[in-house]
C-alpha cells in the first residue's frame, strides 16, 4: 500500500483531499505543519499547501535528497498564487483549487507511476551489483561508524567460518584475533575521521573453529547521501602465502647455517643438507658466479618437468630457465650479488619448463662468499605459485567484468535519454505557441535536465573507457598537445578572455597521446572555468625534471580548494560547488587521476582558498 504524507493548513480542504485519496485505499499520513520536523521519511508522496511549502521546504528537500529512487512532492496551490516559484524551490507537480477529482487522482497516480518504475530500475541494477559483489574471489564486509558489520558476501563468512547472522550486526572487533586488535581498530577510527592511513595492510582473524587465519586487507571510506560514513572492505586469505614465506626463510636460513659449517664438519653438515633437500614442497639449487645449475634436488626437477637431476646441474645456467622478459632483472641481480649489495630476500619469478611453458615461484636466494669476500656460488629455495597466480588473474578478469558492466549500463542509458530530450523538443517546436507559460517552462525544464545528464553519461563512459582501451605509450612532445588542446577550447578562451601562458621548450616525454590529451584538457578547462566572475582568467603552463619523471604543472588564479578537499577532489562525482554556479559532473579530475595512473605516473595539487590553485602531474620521461 502506498504511503502519502498530506499536510494541509484548511481542515476542509483537508477532509475533501482524504476522501479523494482514500477511495483509492492509499494509506494516508497527516502532520502538523507548524513542526516540520515530524515527517515521516517513509513514505512514497508528499501534498502540502503554500503554506506548509514554505514551512517545511527544507525537509522536503533532505526527504528526496535521502532517497535512492525519485520521490514525488506536490503543492496545492490558489489561482492568485503564482506557480514558478514552487517549482523552482524543487516541487514536481503544482495542483490549483478548487480541486477536481478526476484531474487529481490522474496527477497523483502519474506520479506514483515514475516513482514504480524508478524503484524497479533500481531493484534491477542492484541484483546486478549485488550478485557480481557476492560472487567476488574476495571477502567483502561494509561497516558503520559504530565498529559495526551491515554487510558481508559469502566470501567473506567463508572466510571468518560463520553465517551470514553470526556476522551482520556485530562488532568486527570480535573476529579479530589478540595481537591485531588494537591496530585495525586504531586505523579504523583514524580512517572514519579522514585521517591518512595504509588502504592496505596485513592482519590476523580467528574463525568460529579458533583457526588463526592470516588476511590482507584494503579499505576505504565512503558516505550515504545523508553523510554518514562507512567502511568498505576487500579481505583477501593469505594464511598459505605467509605459510610459505615463512617456510622459505626458515630453509634459507638452514642452508646458510648449514654451508657455514660444512668447512668444519664436512660429514654432518652433509647428512643434515641431504635431509633438508629431500623436501617434497620446496625446491633448492645450488649456481656457481656464472649462474651454472651444479646442483638441484628432485623437487625442482618436478616442478621444471624434466627427468632427472643431470639434466640440469652442470647443463644449464639460470637465465636459460627464466623467460627472456626477466632476463635482464636475473642479470643484474647477479652483478649485485657479485659486488655484495644485495643479501637474502623473497622475489616472484616466472620459469619455463623443460617443454617451454612456464610456472611462476617464490624464490628465496643468498649469496656465498670465501674468506675475501669474493662471490662464488648463490643457493635458494623456492616454491610453485602457479594456482596463486592464477587466483589473482580471476580476481582482475572480475573487476574487468565489473568495469564493463558499468561501462554498458552507461551506454544503454543513453538511447531513452535521447528519446526523452527528442521529444520535448518536439513538443515545444510543434505546440510552442498553444502552451501555456507554464507547460513551457517544464518542457524546458525536461530539456536541461536531459542535457545534464547526457553530459554526466559521457564522462561516465570517458572514465570507463580509460580502464578498457590498451595504452599506446610513445615519445611525444608536450607542447604540440597543448597547443590541440587549446585550438578546441577557442571559443571558452575567448568568452571568459582567458590569457593563457606556456613555457617552451619542453622535454619529451614517453606517454599516451589520447591520455595526455584528456589531461590538459580537464585541467586547463577546470583553470579557465573555476575563476570569479568579475577576475580574467590567467594560467600558467610548465615543466620541470624529478628524478626519472617530468613534473607539469598548471596554475591558476582561480577561487582555489580548501584543504580538506584537496585529496578528495580527484574522486569521481566530487564536486566543490553546485552545478548552479559552476557547470560539470564532477568526472574531469577522476579522468586525469585514472589516465595519469594508468601511464604509471602521480597527480597532486597545491591550493588555497582564494588565492588560485597548481595542479601537478608526472609523466616518464622520453628518453
Amino acid at each position: 500500500m502506498r504511503k502519502i504524507l498530506i499536510g494541509l493548513k484548511n481542515k476542509t480542504d483537508l477532509k475533501i483531499l482524504k476522501e479523494f485519496l482514500r477511495e483509492e485505499k492509499f494509506e494516508i499520513i497527516s502532520y502538523d505543519y507548524e513542526n516540520s520536523e515530524k515527517i515521516d521519511e517513509n513514505v512514497d508522496l508528499i501534498i502540502v499547501d503554500e503554506f506548509c511549502a514554505e514551512k517545511c521546504l527544507e525537509k522536503i528537500k533532505e526527504l528526496k535528497s535521502s532517497q535512492k529512487v525519485f520521490l514525488p512532492a506536490v503543492s496545492l496551490i490558489s489561482h492568485k498564487v503564482k506557480s514558478e516559484p514552487f517549482l523552482k524551490a524543487g516541487f514536481d507537480d503544482i495542483i490549483r483549487y478548487p480541486l477536481s477529482k478526476s484531474e487529481f487522482l490522474s496527477r497523483i497516480k502519474n506520479l506514483l507511476m515514475i516513482r514504480e518504475q524508478s524503484e524497479r530500475i533500481l531493484k534491477e541494477s542492484e541484483e546486478k551489483y549485488r550478485l557480481i559483489v557476492e560472487k567476488s574471489h574476495s571477502g567483502i564486509l561494509v561497516i558503520d561508524d559504530n565498529f559495526r558489520i551491515v554487510y558481508a558476501n559469502d566470501r567473506g563468512c567463508e572466510l571468518a567460518g560463520r553465517e551470514r547472522d553470526e556476522i551482520i550486526g556485530h562488532d568486527f572487533r570480535e573476529f579479530l584475533a589478540e595481537d591485531s586488535k588494537e591496530l585495525v581498530a586504531d586505523r579504523y577510527v583514524r580512517r572514519q575521521k579522514g585521517e591518512r592511513v595504509p588502504e592496505r595492510y596485513e592482519f590476523n582473524i580467528v574463525r568460529k573453529d579458533g583457526e588463526i587465519r592470516n588476511v590482507e586487507i584494503i579499505s576505504a571510506v565512503i558516505e550515504d547521501s545523508r553523510g554518514k560514513k562507512f567502511t568498505i572492505s576487500q579481505i583477501l586469505d593469505i594464511t598459505e602465502r605467509k605459510r610459505a614465506e615463512q617456510e622459505l626463510k626458515k630453509y634459507t636460513q638452514e642452508l646458510e647455517k648449514i654451508v657455514e659449517e660444512r668447512t668444519k664438519e664436512l660429514a654432518e653438515s652433509e647428512k643434515r643438507y641431504r635431509s633438508l633437500v629431500e623436501s617434497p614442497l620446496v625446491a633448492f639449487w645450488e649456481a656457481d658466479a656464472n649462474g651454472n645449475f651444479t646442483f638441484v634436488n628432485k623437487r625442482l626437477v618436478e616442478m621444471a618437468g624434466y627427468d632427472s637431476e643431470e639434466e640440469i646441474a652442470g647443463k644449464l645456467n639460470m637465465a636459460e630457465c627464466i623467460v627472456h622478459e626477466q632476463r635482464d632483472w636475473l642479470l643484474k641481480r647477479m652483478e649485485l650479488h657479485r659486488k655484495g649489495k644485495l643479501g637474502v630476500e623473497v622475489v616472484e619469478a616466472k620459469l619455463k619448463k623443460k617443454d617451454g611453458s612456464t610456472f611462476d615461484v617464490l624464490v628465496s636466494p643468498a649469496p656465498i662468499y670465501d674468506d675475501k669476500g669474493n662471490f662464488i656460488k648463490v643457493i635458494g629455495a623456492m616454491i610453485d605459485i602457479s594456482d596463486r597466480k592464477k587466483l589473482e588473474e580471476k580476481l582482475i578478469s572480475a573487476n574487468k567484468e565489473l568495469e564493463s558492466f558499468a561501462f554498458t549500463v552507461s551506454h544503454d542509458l543513453r538511447a531513452p535519454l535521447r528519446a526523452m530530450q527528442g521529444f520535448a523538443n518536439a513538443l515545444l517546436e510543434d505546440y510552442g505557441d498553444k502552451l501555456d507559460k507554464t507547460a513551457r517552462f517544464y518542457a524546458e525544464r525536461i530539456i536541461r535536465a536531459s542535457q545534464n545528464m547526457d553530459m554526466l553519461i559521457k564522462d561516465l563512459l570517458e572514465y570507463s573507457r580509460i580502464g578498457r582501451i590498451d595504452l599506446r605509450m610513445q615519445k611525444l612532445k608536450p607542447d604540440i598537445v597543448i597547443e590541440q588542446v587549446i585550438s578546441s577550447l577557442e571559443s571558452q578562451i575567448k568568452e571568459k578572455r582567458a590569457e593563457i601562458k606556456i613555457e617552451k621548450p619542453m622535454p619529451e616525454i614517453k606517454a599516451d597521446r589520447n591520455f595526455l590529451f584528456q589531461i590538459f584538457l580537464n585541467l586547463i578547462s577546470n583553470a579557465i572555468k573555476f575563476v570569479e566572475e568579475d577576475k580574467i582568467p590567467e594560467v600558467r603552463i610548465w615543466a620541470e625534471e624529478k628524478d626519472e619523471f617530468i613534473r607539469f604543472w598548471v596554475e591558476d588564479n582561480g577561487i582555489g580548494i580548501p584543504k580538506e578537499y584537496q585529496d578528495k577532489i580527484f574522486n569521481i562525482f566530487e564536486r566543490l560547488h553546485g552545478s548552479e554556479r559552476y557547470s560539470g559532473t564532477g568526472v574531469g579530475l577522476a579522468i586525469v587521476k585514472r589516465c595519469v595512473e594508468r601511464m604509471g605516473g602521480k597527480v597532486g595539487v597545491i591550493s588555497e582558498e582564494g588565492k588560485g590553485s597548481k595542479f601537478w602531474f608526472e609523466i616518464l620521461k622520453g628518453g
